[in-house]
């Protein structure tokens, strides 16, 4: 019998950044299994690992009832979360299991009502990590780091700049194109330097969550900025943002649905930088790496192996509340191969 232990269930194992999460959990010799609705996917990703008899699969459809999603939980110890739900029932009957839960979400909205959970987490005796990716997730632990070495910094700008040529690149500029309609920011977009190869980007203010997150739960006041590699994108997204468009976009919503759908020029890279500013001091982190999906995964997987290998405070938490980066970043160095860089 599999020990309980052991196994990880993997709810979207067979997508851009569920696949890295499963190899990553498999270089860590942990037990897998993979949970969706697409057997057919998911049968043919683990055929194409290679001899691994500890991953499996299990049809899993977080539409169903209660009685239908228990069994999918049957021996296991964490799940992590890489698909959209659109409620939080299976965060709430995770917890009320005792299953220890990481989501890699990026809405605000969502993860505001699962850390409505926490007393769910603490009866049973289990923790929920929110918050784990690239942005958020590194961001927080990087904006954390700076504060803690630095306390005297009060305010934090956030510089993301996302890849266009990978495979999670389409997703991310879906993503992207959906929020548009929901950002209003009073903040002018900034040049901010990314370092070797991009330079100095023109970077607009978004709706990330991790801005929200740190001042939410720790007091730290952060504002989060965007762009892409490709300077074409970057310019016609945030173009179409302007008052006297924004009218046109929200009656004809396909048109950014069109210009996600481009094949824009780009690389499969990503940045991030962080500076911390108070009135006699600025830091500055930059963080680089290629191919979000594998970050993502990578964080995902590496924060789960961490939660199942030490004690860590039962309840819900952002994972900048109940981890420092470097509890993490040699194995996230490992397996993502991003680099980060600091001056004062």
């Amino acid at each position: 019998m599999i020990e309980k232990s052991q196994v990880v269930l993997v709810v979207g194992g067979y997508g851009e950044v569920g696949r890295h999460v499963v190899r990553t959990l498999i270089s860590m010799q942990r037990r897998v299994v993979i949970a969706g609705r697409n057997a057919s996917k998911g049968q043919a990703f683990i055929a194409s690992l290679g001899n691994y008899p500890e991953v499996s699969f299990r049809t899993l459809d977080l539409t169903k009832s209660l009685e239908e999603l228990s069994p999918v939980l049957e021996g296991v110890a964490a799940v992590i979360m890489c698909s959209d739900q659109s409620d939080i029932k299976f965060v709430n009957l995770c917890l009320e299991k005792g299953i220890q839960y990481v989501d890699i979400a990026a809405e605000d909205e969502h993860l505001r009502e699962i850390e409505k959970l926490n007393t769910i987490a603490q009866v049973n005796h289990t923790t929920a990590v929110l918050s784990v990716g690239l942005a958020p997730g590194l961001t927080n632990l990087l904006v954390r780091e700076c504060q803690e070495k630095s306390p005297e910094l009060t305010q934090f700008e956030i510089g993301i700049l996302l890849g266009t040529g990978d495979a999670h690149g389409a997703q991310a500029i879906d993503w992207t194109m959906k929020n548009l309609l929901h950002w209003n920011s009073s903040l002018a977009p900034k040049n901010i330097d990314y370092g070797s190869p991009w330079g100095l980007r023109q970077s607009y203010p978004f709706e990330f969550s991790d801005q929200y997150a740190l001042e939410r739960t720790i007091g730290i006041k952060a504002s989060t900025f965007l762009c892409f590699s490709s300077k074409v994108l970057t310019a016609m997204t945030f173009f179409l943002r302007q008052p006297l468009l924004l009218p046109l976009i929200q009656k004809f919503p396909k048109i950014l649905k069109v210009i996600g759908n481009v094949s824009w020029e780009g690389d499969d890279c990503y940045a991030i930088q962080i500076h911390g500013i108070s009135e006699n001091k600025e830091v500055q982190v930059i963080l680089k790496g290629q191919n979000e999906a594998l970050v993502t995964g990578v964080m995902a997987a590496v924060v789960t192996d961490y939660m199942l290998r030490n004690k860590i405070s039962d309840g819900v938490f952002h994972i900048h509340q109940i981890l420092k980066i470097s509890d993490i970043w040699s194995a996230i160095h490992q397996y993502a191969r991003c680099e980060r860089y600091r001056s004062d």
